[in-house]
């Protein structure tokens, strides 16, 4: 099955990774194998089936394989060991780890890959997670088969997104945020200018759109220079001709600039924010839009957001380990707004289920 607007996207592309941030010069310390320098993760991250290594202990790491947690038969000689193997990672951003600084977080392009590394007295032991990125950019309807969403669900996406509405993409860490989000932009029209905003480059949008101009905050070094703030980067971009703003994860103050773009010109635009649930969605994006230092109270910032944002869309890794749009709502701007879901995942019966009528004429029939 082939849905409108995303005929013209490429199929599965593997998407180029750059930055300020990058570990690029991470490479130049390896040998022909490009995995050598994680000792013993070297056999895990070869592994296509597995996308997550979680390193707790010296004896104790486990990985990722299609959503579940699985033990791996993997020690290190020491704890030591551990913080060698991050430390050699982290090396080329002019960072360490060190009881004054005992976390960091950066990315390994060449590999494709995320990691977040702390110590003691942080934590307990030396940990290390490394998050591979999904290099493949799915087409709607191998998403659909894959049993991650509907044809119903995909269709009135679609148009959701040709249509220019606002939309929040919601879900719990792991849950398939960034997936959605690279998917749907497939449904913007190539004659639109994208610019993206992340903390961490992993939309990649560049792969399925020819028109995207990719931005990434940074955090300050050592001596708290060089940062780039993700509110003051939004001022920014609001400057550089967007059509469409897409902004990799809402946190803080930049919600607020976010919504305001929303509802000023930049229509269609839409991000990841995480939450527990859909009735969370709004509680945690007012918290957001308080941090902004705004004087706005909380309800008048409650009803800003509610008659901004026109549809929801909650993604869940589920019981089976199987990441899908379990909850499509929209958004009623009545005089007393109020969230209606569309669509929902009925685990009962393992389908999807029709909530209500969609709200977009001809999108589903």
């Amino acid at each position: 099955m082939r849905f409108p607007g995303a005929e013209h996207a490429p199929r599965l592309v593997r998407h180029p990774q750059s930055g300020p941030q990058d570990l690029s010069p991470v490479a130049s310390h390896l040998s022909a194998d490009p995995l050598s320098f994680l000792g013993p993760l070297q056999e895990l991250m070869a592994d296509p089936a597995v996308t997550e290594v979680l390193v707790v202990d010296e004896d104790r790491v486990f990985v990722e394989r299609h959503g579940y947690l699985h033990h791996a038969n993997v020690v290190f000689p020491s704890r030591q060991a551990i913080v060698d193997i991050a430390q050699r990672i982290i090396a080329p951003l002019g960072r360490e780890l060190t009881m004054a600084q005992p976390f960091v977080d950066g990315r390994i392009p060449v590999l494709n890959v995320r990691v977040t590394a702390t110590v003691p007295p942080f934590s307990r032991t030396p940990t290390l997670c490394l998050r591979k990125h999904n290099l493949m950019s799915p087409e709607p309807d191998a998403f659909v088969a894959a049993g991650s969403a509907s044809g119903e669900m995909m269709t009135l996406m679609g148009q959701v997104v040709r249509e220019r509405r606002n939309f929040l993409i919601c879900g719990p860490t792991g849950s398939g945020k960034t997936t959605t989000a690279r998917l749907l932009a497939r449904f913007i029209p190539r004659d639109e200018r994208i610019i993206t905003l992340e903390d961490t480059f992993e939309l990649s949008l560049s792969a399925v759109h020819p028109h995207v101009v990719e931005l990434e905050t940074r955090s300050p070094n050592r001596e708290g220079r060089y940062g780039i703030d993700t509110a003051e980067a939004l001022r920014h971009v609001l400057h550089m001709r967007p059509d469409r703003i897409i902004l990799g994860e809402v946190r803080a103050g930049e919600a607020l600039q976010l919504l305001t773009a929303m509802g000023t010109g930049h229509r269609g635009s839409y991000c990841t924010i995480h939450a527990e649930s859909v009735d969370d969605v709004f509680d945690r994006l007012v918290f957001a839009m308080m941090q902004s230092g705004t004087r706005l109270p909380a309800h008048a910032l409650r009803l800003h957001a509610l008659r901004t944002i026109h549809f929801l869309l909650y993604t869940e890794r589920c019981p089976d380990g199987q990441r899908r749009w379990t909850r499509l709502s929209r958004v009623d701007p009545g005089p007393e707004p109020r969230i209606e879901d569309i669509f929902r995942w009925d685990a009962a019966r393992a389908q999807f289920v029709r909530a209500s009528a969609p709200c977009l004429a001809g999108a589903v029939s």
